[in-house]
């Protein structure tokens, strides 16, 4: 027989069914075993016996007549010769052997161990002897079985463990997996998306996420297997809202913050949960088959909670329940995490504001534009800042403008922004120059104890500020300026012609030193110059070892011939931030102050940007400044619309970096997006369905005229735009 091969009971079951009964001549057979309780027998498998009959001793007590529980209870064969012998012992069993046509009947004790296991029922169709002989061929057939399953439960225990210990891996892995998942995103959005998109379908075929909102529970996102099904999931609960008050489901778990595991969900559920006929007709409609509800929580009380649920065949069980309940604590934190991201992200933009002009600044005559932006992760108040006010006496047409940089981040950093601002503000009631100005500045800081020697920066050097100071004076034809510089980046002067040269004298640190060398400069712009302030949030950012410096800024500036203060001001901000991607950790800031000409020397305008998905949106900024600063009104919204569909064509489709150009012709502007692919894009119709396809049939529509052109080596694809034709649409 297959005994020593057969694994688990049920293929024990199966040899002594088949191979042991037909060895025998048996026409049917029987295995029990006994129950961990010692009291009760359950039978493994049955063939050959009636049906009544296997349904009926399918379970019995040792002390039931019954052959198979006498063998277990002596440990000795019941040898049941004929049916005189059957039914004179088993009186019980007198109806059944009758309908079963049985004449003998065996009962072999299964033992190992010293202990009983079952037992084996034999049945046969003529009346036996059981001569010695084979009444050692059964017993040792017994003995054989009674080994096998001693096996099978050996090898059934070390596969469970191993199943057990797999499953707890699975499930380490899978919270793992979920912490580093949800510890990605500090948008609480976004992390209860996640929630979802982790549960279903490892966890449940079907889950809600609701939370409390302004005293009542809204459902905020609900995932299917089924994804034409989850509207009907989020259908019910917009009907059905829980409420705080409510006995069960959703709104007390919420209220209490007790979990909630239904393994069967049947019909007397469903009507337990509906609230009326047609909520329990939707919940059938969902077909769910289990259910388990857990809080989410908040800062220590529950404030929302996870539904999951499953169909089909799927069941939640204890295990489930206890992976859900770590699930939600993980999400639960992540949640208070993001929170508490934009709660701390919300004081810096207000404080960083506090650091800023209110308003943009102006001085009549001239052109100004700014950009600022914050570095890091939005949580810090950074340390770059500007500023713009009148010099002298009042209707003197002389001003001041100001650009610094305060080493480090934080609450330090903005105190000492704030310091330094108001004292330049100050000082420049009472000093005469901008070196003068910063000099008062630095005694400020050094003798106040403002910067503190000992108080190390993240980089452990001591904090320190950097700035320059430039008072304007009006000239009859453009503007001197009057510069100090102490420890800042020198500003840059574009020319009209487009040459470009970095003015004022390097000076010392503020703050580090009592007496520091600084020293005033003079410098004349003439119509069409712009003097160009800027932190090293722009020339120090770098992508490894390749930093954008000053060569790169005067190398865009050199293009820049022509360009209005602000779309001088957005090229370099692209450009800095086109050349390296990733958020910065030290913020950005620009001051241009330009003598514009009495007629405009150029209406076009260009910029390179990269092969990158945020071009798109980097494109569409600098086409609005350009048309603005060419006076071209009306075509925002078209401009706007092309050109991210053309610039996303050339990143997406043709790999490819991209050059913006923008000319202001006659009634409106031409706008170009070179790129270095030489593939020209045919205009095909795009099916229906398709989310691609039709950024050229867009510029085709809307387009006055439109080409493809050589550029260098690849191609220039450009559109004119109509101002009176979009007015008339």
């Amino acid at each position: 027989m297959r005994l020593t091969a057969a694994r688990t009971t049920r293929d024990v079951t199966a040899v002594v069914l088949d191979e042991m009964a037909e060895s025998v001549g048996a026409a049917a057979a029987a295995l029990s075993l006994l129950d961990p309780d010692g009291a009760t027998v359950r039978v493994a498998g049955a063939r050959g016996f009636p049906p009544d009959m296997v349904a009926r001793w399918a379970t019995f007590a040792l002390t039931d007549g019954a052959p198979m529980a006498v063998a277990i209870q002596t440990g000795q064969s019941v040898l049941l010769r004929d049916v005189q012998e059957i039914v004179g012992r088993f009186p019980e069993l007198a109806t059944e052997i009758e309908q079963s046509g049985r004449r003998a009947l065996v009962g072999l004790p299964l033992s190992t161990r010293g202990r009983a296991i079952g037992a084996i029922g034999l049945g046969f169709d003529v009346e036996r002897l059981f001569d010695e002989d084979e009444c050692s061929f059964l017993e040792a057939l017994a003995l054989q079985c009674a080994v096998a399953l001693d096996r099978s439960k050996a090898y059934e225990a070390e596969a469970a463990a191993r199943a057990q210990a797999e499953a707890a891996s699975s499930r380490l892995a899978f919270l793992a997996a979920a912490s580093t998942t949800l510890a990605a995103s500090l948008d609480w959005e976004r992390t209860l998306a996640q929630v979802a998109e982790l549960a279903v379908p490892r966890l449940a075929d079907v889950c809600a996420i609701s939370l409390v909102v302004d005293d009542r529970i809204a459902v905020v996102k609900v995932a299917h297997v089924d994804p034409q099904r989850a509207a009907a999931v989020r259908l019910l609960y917009e009907e059905h809202q829980p409420g705080l008050a409510d006995g069960a489901g959703v709104g007390a778990v919420v209220r209490t913050g007790n979990e909630v595991l239904i393994p069967v969900v049947d019909e007397a559920v469903l009507r337990t949960i509906a609230v009326d006929d047609h909520h329990l007709a939707q919940l059938r409609a969902i077909e769910l088959t289990s259910l388990v509800v857990v809080p989410l929580h908040a800062r220590g009380r529950p404030r929302g909670a996870v539904s999951l649920g499953t169909t089909g065949d799927r069941h939640l069980e204890l295990d489930d329940l206890v992976l859900v309940r770590e699930l939600c604590a993980r999400a639960s934190q992540a949640i208070a995490n993001a929170q508490l991201f934009g709660e701390r992200a919300h004081v810096a933009r207000t404080l960083q504001a506090t650091l800023l002009p209110p308003v943009a600044p102006k001085i009549p005559g001239l052109e100004v534009a700014t950009r600022f932006v914050a570095g890091g992760d939005g949580v810090e108040v950074g340390g770059d800042f500007y500023d713009v006010f009148p010099a002298g006496e009042p209707g003197s047409g002389s001003w001041h403008v100001v650009i610094g940089d305060v080493r480090g981040k934080g609450v330090e950093a903005a105190a000492l922004t704030g310091v330094a601002r108001s004292t330049i503000r100050s000082a420049a009631i009472i000093e005469s120059t901008p070196a003068e100005m910063l000099r008062h500045l630095n005694e400020v800081l050094v003798r106040g104890g403002q910067v503190d020697q000992d108080d190390e920066g993240p980089d452990g050097d001591p904090r320190f500020c950097t700035m320059v100071v430039g008072t304007l004076t009006p000239l009859p034809t453009g503007v001197s300026v009057e510069l100090a510089v102490a420890g800042h980046p020198l500003p840059f002067l574009l020319r009209a012609d487009g040459s470009t040269v970095q003015v004022g004298l390097a000076g010392t640190l503020l703050g580090i030193v009592a007496t520091p060398e600084i020293a005033d400069a003079t410098v004349v712009l003439a119509p069409g110059d712009s003097l160009v302030l800027f932190t090293d949030g722009i020339t120090e950012r770098h992508a490894g070892d390749r930093f954008f410096e000053e060569e790169g800024l005067a190398q865009v500036l050199g293009r820049c011939a022509g360009f209005t203060a602000d779309t001088l001001a957005e090229r370099i901000e692209t450009a800095a931030r086109a050349f390296v991607e990733d958020a910065p950790r030290d913020d950005l800031a620009i001051l241009v102050v330009r003598v514009p000409e009495r007629a405009a020397s150029t209406t076009s305008a260009s910029t390179d940007l990269p092969a990158h998905p945020l071009s798109a949106r980097r494109a569409r900024r600098f086409v609005l400044t350009a048309l603005d600063a060419f006076g071209v009104r009306g075509l925002d919204e078209v401009a706007e619309l092309l050109t991210s569909e053309v610039v996303t064509n050339a990143v997406v489709h043709a790999h490819s970096g991209v050059r913006v150009s923008v000319e202001g012709i006659p009634g409106g502007a031409r706008i170009s997006v070179a790129d270095s692919n030489p593939l020209i894009p045919a205009l095909r119709r795009p099916v229906h369905e398709a989310e691609h396809g039709r950024g050229l049939h867009l510029v085709d529509a809307l387009a006055a005229r439109w080409g493809v052109d050589p550029a260098g080596e690849g191609k220039a694809i450009w559109f004119e735009l109509r101002a009176d034709e979009h007015a008339r649409g």
